[in-house]
């Protein structure tokens, strides 16, 4: 969100957030975090905004310059559904 209300999704749109409320809160699983434990998994997060959209929040960490990258997207309520029933989510 870089210190602001506005957060923009991965196809482009900028939306002002002022109120959410954080859902779900979890890891992407992967065949890379079975196999090399020390690697940092992605993570991810489920807000339901007060103009009625779901927003999934995307964490990457880049060990190449030790950051983190951060997405969002608009989910739908059923798309949304797969994350709030189960904190892990299989990427594949």
């Amino acid at each position: 969100m870089l210190f602001s209300s506005f957060i923009t999704t991965v196809c482009g749109q900028t939306f002002q957030i002022d109120k959410f409320e954080q859902l779900a809160v979890g890891i992407f699983q992967s065949e890379n975090i079975l196999k090399n434990q020390v690697e940092a998994p992605d993570t991810f997060a489920v807000y339901y905004t007060t103009s009625n959209k779901y927003l999934l929040e995307k964490t990457t960490f880049k060990p190449e310059d030790i950051s983190l990258e951060t997405s969002y997207q608009v989910l739908t309520e059923t798309q949304a559904a797969r994350y709030l029933a189960n904190c892990l989510h299989d990427i594949s």
